[in-house]
């Protein structure tokens, strides 16, 4: 046996770990009383919907959303019922519809595959390198006529290589939407990861970094993008209060206004939230 194979833990060699692991849910290792006073002030005062609550008591979805765009230095938040909601609402926004192909590695959640044929369009399995994450040659290998998109997944909180798969995207005016649901908080070349795309999608759920039970976030500098991805998160309701329907979205866009669906976040779930991401602390 090579001596490299035969000095593996896993082959009675010494561990290089020796602490126990910590449980999927970090987030939710962190619930507490601070958490349970935000979710109790949204019931005392009756406001549970995202929109038309008590003037006096400000929506803590839109909350969250101003907040988490300032932690992450991006223009535009959209906060959805779930991560696989933010790639669904993300593609759409970037103009991905039937017949399109969308790029994805091989190694991801399946919620990244499913959000492709949710919007009709066809995933492109692509290799993954030795970060588990896309290989930028072989995402570039599989661009075709039909390619419309790729979602380059941190998967594991490790980062892709992105200033590669940016590189790639830009020659071949190929749209990137980043599927940074495993790895919120994380850095690439002194960048945040979930700021490098075109759109970019967040998970809140159970067993994320940072957790309300369930969530998501949609994150771009692109107005028109984050016009859409409004638009169609919230059944195009382009007239609701707080949001972009105040620029009059069918108007500004000729064409733009199209249905939706329901992917509202809901007030509880931004409570529980906001406290999460301020335990984060860049």
């Amino acid at each position: 046996m090579n001596e490299n194979i035969r000095s593996l833990a896993i082959n009675g060699g010494e561990p290089v770990k020796t602490t126990p692991n910590i449980p999927m849910f970090p987030g939710g290792l962190e619930i507490g009383e601070e958490e349970k006073r935000a979710v109790c002030e949204v019931i005392d005062h009756k406001y549970l919907f995202r929109y038309y609550g008590p003037e006096e008591f400000p929506s803590r979805v839109r909350l969250l959303e101003e907040e988490f765009a300032k932690k992450m230095g991006v223009k535009h938040t959209l906060a959805v019922n779930s991560c696989t909601s933010a790639l669904i609402a993300s593609l759409i926004a970037v103009g991905v519809g039937p017949g399109d192909e969308v790029i994805v590695p091989g190694y991801t959640f399946f919620a990244s595959c499913a959000a492709i044929i949710a919007t009709k369009a066809i995933p492109v399995i692509a290799e993954i390198d030795n970060s588990f994450t896309l290989d930028p040659d072989d995402f570039e290998r599989r661009i075709t006529p039909h390619t419309k998109a790729v979602i380059p997944v941190h998967m594991r909180g490790a980062p892709c290589q992105m200033d590669r798969i940016l590189e790639v995207a830009k020659k071949h005016n190929i749209k990137v939407v980043e599927d940074n649901a495993q790895a919120c908080g994380g850095i690439f070349k002194g960048k945040k990861l979930g700021t490098f795309g075109d759109c970019n999608a967040f998970s809140f759920q159970y067993h994320k970094i940072i957790t309300a039970g369930e969530g998501g976030m949609v994150a771009t500098d692109n107005d028109l993008f984050f016009d859409r991805a409004s638009m169609y998160h919230d059944t195009a309701a382009c007239w609701r209060p707080g949001g972009p329907e105040k620029r009059f979205t069918q108007v500004r866009y000729k064409g733009e206004l199209f249905p939706g669906v329901n992917f509202r976040m809901a007030e509880l779930i931004g409570a529980v939230a906001r406290v999460q991401i301020k335990r984060k602390e860049s």
